[in-house]
């Protein structure tokens, strides 16, 4: 409830159904709704009156409304909710790799070079595995494996490949599409719960939230 009013409805239009936020596996809804101290996780609703998302963040400087607000997906909201009433947490699907952008290192230019038949915009954002010390690389994968799809569905960056594996349950196997010494392999791994650091998350969402910049064309809302 807004300044203690209950029941205050604002409107407004979404202009996005994609935004990406510096948290994992989270897309947003951006919308001028005003949504103010009070609002976070009350309902956003479409013109039929149904829930399509919870209204959560707003960009702003002074902590105001700016017209610029953030709602966090339905459907991520119901895959939550279904996995804390089994579990009692939110569980995510994971490879149980690290991963680091693909355009932050020379591996890139090295793809460009080996396959020069392949159209600039076909890699400008892939990314490269990078495997921690202390972890195994899942069975078949190498690392700096440059993987570019899962499942069929082609990748761009390292959102868009948590927000992919997203779709499927911990326990499934899914086929990753990858580039390995001039050449297209698909593997075949098995998701396994993510680990969240609980604290870090809380201390990452006291901060300002920050949009990230689309490395592609969005879609159309």
């Amino acid at each position: 409830h807004p300044m203690g009013m209950a029941w205050t409805v604002t409107k407004g239009i979404i202009s996005s159904s994609e935004r990406y936020t510096r948290h994992p596996f989270i897309k947003a809804i951006q919308t001028d709704s005003a949504i103010n101290k009070g609002n976070s996780g009350g309902p956003l609703l479409n013109m039929k009156g149904e829930i399509v998302g919870i209204n959560a963040l707003i960009i702003s400087k002074n902590q105001q409304n700016a017209g610029v607000g953030l709602a966090i997906r339905g459907d991520i909201v119901k895959k939550s909710f279904e996995s804390m009433l089994v579990t009692g947490r939110v569980d995510r699907p994971a490879v149980g790799i690290m991963i680091m952008p693909l355009s932050r290192t020379k591996q890139r230019d090295k793809i460009i070079k080996e396959f020069p038949k392949l159209k600039p915009e076909f890699i400008p954002n892939t990314f490269g595995v990078f495997v921690r010390p202390d972890e195994h690389l899942p069975k078949g994968l190498k690392k700096f494996d440059t993987i570019i799809g899962v499942n069929g569905e082609m990748i761009n960056d390292g959102l868009q490949f948590s927000d992919e594996l997203y779709k499927y349950k911990i326990g499934e196997t899914v086929t990753l599409t990858i580039v390995r010494k001039r050449k297209y392999l698909k593997v075949d791994v098995t998701l396994k719960v993510f680990p969240i650091d609980a604290d870090a998350m809380y201390s990452q969402i006291q901060k300002p939230p920050s949009l990230l910049k689309p490395k592609q064309p969005e879609k159309k809302p």
